[in-house]
């Protein structure tokens, strides 16, 4: 004859472990859920503040770049004033070589009439 008296309180105790067993294995995978969803927040965050120092050194460099454009612009008045400046004094100068190499043509015209007049003679200055 067979005793049954000690199999319920097995089958209670292997009941009890495996419960115990798969709860221990819910909160692991709990845990590693959360480990892992904190994980990615971090990796989100390390991202984010790149991404917003590499937009603040853009910003930054077109800023540096829209004041120097500001700057140049700025000059521009006085830079066009000093060419029209430049430019008529160039004109005077030019106007005045020109003169001065017209007299002088003149003066050679002049000297070449008087010698032939003077018959082939040098004249005297």
């Amino acid at each position: 004859m067979k005793t049954t008296h000690g199999s319920p309180a097995l089958a209670a105790k292997a009941a009890a472990e495996a419960k115990a067993q798969t709860t221990m294995q819910i909160e692991q995978a709990k845990a590693q859920a959360q480990a892992q969803a904190e994980q990615a927040r971090t990796q989100a965050d390390v991202a984010i503040q790149q991404h917003k120092t590499q937009t603040q050194a853009q910003l930054s460099a077109q800023k540096n770049q829209l004041e120097a454009m500001g700057k140049r612009m700025e000059m521009l008045p006085a830079i066009i004033i000093q060419h029209l400046k430049n430019v008529g004094a160039i004109t005077v100068a030019e106007i005045g070589a020109g003169v001065d190499i017209g007299q002088t043509m003149l003066e050679h015209e002049l000297a070449a009439s008087e010698q032939q007049a003077n018959g082939g003679a040098v004249p005297q200055q």
